[in-house]
């Protein structure tokens, strides 16, 4: 059966309108690009790396197995367990900090990374 001249393929039809919109991914564009640039006779340089030929660490998936489910965004202001291990670690290493409950995490954290990595 053939379409008429300005009649959409079916698999058209069945594409939800939220998404009927959405433009071609970025990675899709270039590659694209790319194949065009290439049958046009330009050397093209590829450095995309593509999917990894190394199996995934089995301690990776195991913590991926242990941690899924824990999907709910962290609180405000951290894991308590975090602030005292940052406490620990500047109190040992700049005799600052005694313990996390002392501050007021909201405007220490970026600071005590900040200074753990030497900014």
């Amino acid at each position: 059966m053939l379409m008429k001249e300005n009649e959409k393929p079916q698999f058209e039809k069945a594409i939800h309108p939220s998404i009927a919109g959405l433009k071609i991914s970025d990675t899709l564009a270039i590659n694209e690009l790319s194949k065009k640039l290439i049958a046009e006779g330009k050397k093209i340089y590829r450095f995309g790396l593509g999917q990894s030929p190394f199996p995934v660490p089995d301690v990776v998936v195991n913590a991926l197995r242990l941690y899924a489910p824990q999907k709910d965004y962290l609180p405000v202001k951290g894991l308590p367990a975090l602030q005292n291990a940052v406490a620990e670690f500047h109190l040992k290493r700049h005799g600052e900090l005694s313990t996390a409950k002392r501050y007021d995490w909201s405007g220490f954290k970026r600071t005590a990374v900040s200074n753990s990595i030497g900014f």
